[in-house]
C-alpha cells in the first residue's frame, strides 16, 4: 500500500503538483518545475505516446491496472499517508506516466 503513496508523490513532483497536497512548504519547488517547463514537456511526451500505436496499448494497460487498483480500494484501505494528508489518490493517465520519464 505504501507504494501507492510513493507513486503519487513520484508523479506529482515533476509535474509541479506537490503543493496541492503538502501546502506552501513545496510551493517554490512546484513553481521551479513549472518554470523549467516540465509539465509541458510531460504533456508533449504523453501526446507522443498516445499517438504511437505500439506504445499506446502498453501505457493504457499500465494506467488501467493502476486505476483498477485505486478503484478497488475503500477509503479506509488507503495508505496512512493519504489519511494524514487528507486526500485520496487520483486516477492515472498517460500524463502521470510521462512525468516519471527521465
Amino acid at each position: 500500500m505504501l507504494r501507492l503513496f510513493q507513486m503519487d508523490l513520484s508523479t506529482r513532483a515533476p509535474l509541479g503538483r506537490l503543493s496541492e497536497i503538502l501546502g506552501e512548504r513545496t510551493l517554490e519547488y512546484d513553481l521551479g518545475q513549472r518554470r523549467k517547463g516540465i509539465p509541458e514537456a510531460a504533456e508533449r511526451l504523453a501526446a507522443s505516446w498516445e499517438a504511437d500505436p505500439t506504445v499506446r496499448p502498453v501505457i493504457q494497460a499500465f494506467t488501467d491496472g493502476v486505476n483498477a487498483w485505486i478503484g478497488s480500494l475503500d477509503p479506509r484501505q488507503y495508505p496512512l499517508e493519504f489519511k494524514l494528508l487528507d486526500y485520496q489518490p487520483e486516477n492515472w493517465t498517460c500524463l502521470e506516466l510521462s512525468g516519471l520519464a527521465p
